[in-house]
């Protein structure tokens, strides 16, 4: 549905829809990194209370801390993973948010050219025209 005009630059509607839709792109993207974040704190804590109930356990029985404990260090360093990985897609959608928001500047400057070379346009057509009404 693209109208192209003579520049061969999209219409202005085909621009801001295409705005629009990234709009709404940087705003799943934001709620989604709020989701991933409360899910990093949630983990986070849950590692500091396994690795808090892993320390009063070696306090309390010393040497047999590894025999008693073994699946809870293992859950530690699988959730030490978990918080890595959400830590790297959160870098991921930060990254992916910078380049949607400087797309959006690039969008708006293209749609101001537009503009501009549009109203260029109908200044030489007035002009003409008048032109031609004073010759008469």
């Amino acid at each position: 549905r693209t109208v192209q005009n003579t520049m061969g630059a999209p219409d202005k509607e085909s621009m801001q829809d295409r705005i629009t839709g990234l709009q709404r792109q940087v705003t799943d993207m934001t709620d989604e990194r709020k989701q991933l974040l409360a899910e990093s704190m949630r983990l986070q804590k849950e590692l500091n209370k396994v690795l808090i109930e892993n320390e009063e356990l070696f306090k309390a029985k010393g040497g047999n801390l590894f025999m008693k404990v073994g699946a809870s260090s293992n859950e530690v360093h699988v959730m030490k993973k978990r918080i890595k990985s959400l830590e790297a897609e959160k870098l991921n959608i930060q990254k992916d948010m910078a380049k949607l928001k400087s797309e959006t500047k690039v969008t708006r400057l293209t749609e101001l050219e537009v503009e501009k070379s549009t109203y260029l346009q109908e200044v030489r057509r007035l002009q003409q025209e008048n032109r031609m009404l004073q010759e008469e």
